[in-house]
């Protein structure tokens, strides 16, 4: 299973196509979303069917080569 961030933004929950593949990655990079945009009230992380495409690595964001 992978993983992904959900932003709450204007009362809606959204994704960015980001997919991570532990929950610890997408929690992290969840809350680094919200720390920059003041819009952004909320983050939670869902699970995906999607392969991973990125990875979260030392506070930065990779894209994974397909």
């Amino acid at each position: 299973m992978t993983w992904a961030s959900e932003i709450l933004s204007e009362g809606e929950w959204v994704g960015n196509g980001v997919v991570l593949a532990t929950k610890e990655e997408a929690e992290d990079y969840g809350i680094e979303m919200l720390s920059r945009c003041i819009l952004f009230k909320d983050a939670k992380v869902v699970p995906s069917e999607k392969p991973a495409n990125y990875k979260w690595e030392n506070g930065c964001l990779a894209r994974l080569d397909k």
